[in-house]
């Protein structure tokens, strides 16, 4: 790692961060590593606001921090690519605009890195009022410290973008697809761990160094429930993965991590989406079909429906054992005669009607109704 100076090249994507840019600008000054051990990088992109200002006036009063500002094309992953070719530490960090760090969180990451290792501290929630909460994945953190090699533990916190310390050399060899509106830390980290070998090492967590995710309404990963967001945005995220694994030449190390990408994370969003819009199943069956995923399990993606409530399975069940037999012989409803593609047209049609939505609701009230009995 000759070629890169000492430390640490802070990456941040910098788009409408005007409310919450100062919490993170006030975090970096706060930190224990030397100053001059690190630097921040604030890339603009896509539409301005105020945050520009607001940078350069914290770097004028603070003249002892490195903070550059550049500008790219519209969207994060050009922000973070840009970086990448920019950067010229020997480790670098992406941090969100809207979250912040805490005061040792560079300093204590810093102490255990390695030229092939991966550091990570805690990770919290914060809401608007400064309440903290865990996320899906804090507990891994909070009861793991130490070296640990892939698998060795969850597997959520190595896919996220944030809360970790990455060596350069390898982080700028892999790119952000900025094809992905959402999931683009799934397809980054995934194309990483499939080219390169790596040692995790979790900060005790008693040292507290802690990355603060704040819980902005309306943001990427905080969307609201949608064919888009719960299907079709996640079928790229899958087809992407899906074409990364293929060329792989250590396919026997990363399936596992493909599987519980596909087949368990973003497999999920799809079902949640069915459970709520019956309706639009076999619409997401087309979708689905569609991006041909060589790695997409649909047997076990049918069995999940069967533990979705009664009414939803009620009105899918038949058909859906249907599919799944078809599947199980090696066919597909595609593959099938235009009869049967009628049939579930039909069928499909049907769960969209006013006098079905109306029937499904009182099924739900008397379901309630008998439950309080």
């Amino acid at each position: 790692m000759s070629d890169f100076n000492q430390g640490i090249s802070i990456i941040v994507p910098t788009y409408k961060g005007e409310k919450y840019i100062l919490k993170l600008l006030d975090s970096l000054k706060n930190q224990t590593l030397d100053k001059n051990l690190f630097d921040a990088l604030f890339v603009i992109n896509g539409e301005r606001d105020n945050s520009e200002s607001i940078i350069k006036k914290f770097k004028s009063e603070n003249t002892d921090l490195n903070i550059e500002i550049m500008e790219s094309q519209k969207g994060v992953s050009n922000a973070r690519n840009l970086a990448l070719d920019t950067i010229n530490r020997e480790y670098c960090i992406f941090i969100d605009v809207d979250d912040y760090i805490s005061y040792n969180y560079l300093e204590e990451l810093y102490k255990h890195r390695k030229s092939n290792r991966i550091v990570l501290g805690n990770f919290f929630n914060v809401d608007l009022n400064g309440n903290l909460s865990k996320t899906y994945f804090s507990d891994t953190l909070l009861e793991n410290n130490g070296l640990f090699h892939l698998y060795d533990f969850d597997v959520n916190p190595l896919l996220i973008t944030t809360n970790k310390l990455v060596p350069t050399i390898y982080a700028n060899k892999v790119r952000f697809n900025p094809n992905l509106y959402n999931g683009v830390d799934l397809d980054y980290f995934f194309k990483l761990y499939s080219k390169f070998d790596f040692e995790f090492y979790i900060v005790d967590n008693e040292r507290e160094a802690i990355y603060y995710r704040v819980l902005v309404p309306g943001s990427i990963s905080r969307q609201d429930m949608s064919f888009q967001f719960n299907v079709v945005d996640r079928l790229k995220v899958m087809k992407s993965l899906d074409n990364t694994y293929r060329k792989s030449k250590d396919k026997e190390k990363i399936f596992k991590l493909l599987d519980f990408i596909v087949n368990v994370g973003q497999k999920n969003f799809i079902v949640r989406y069915i459970e709520k819009h019956p309706e639009d199943y076999f619409k997401a069956l087309y979708e689905i079909e569609s991006y041909h995923i060589e790695n997409f399990d649909y047997l076990r993606f049918f069995k999940c429906l069967d533990s979705l409530d009664v009414n939803t399975q009620d009105n899918i069940k038949d058909i859906n054992n249907y599919i799944y037999n078809l599947y199980k012989k090696g066919n597909t409803f595609k593959k099938e005669n235009q009869k049967l593609k009628k049939e579930l047209d039909f069928k499909n049609k049907l769960l969209k009607t006013r006098p079905y939505r109306l029937a499904a609701s009182l099924r739900r009230m008397a379901m309630k109704l008998r439950g309080r009995q």
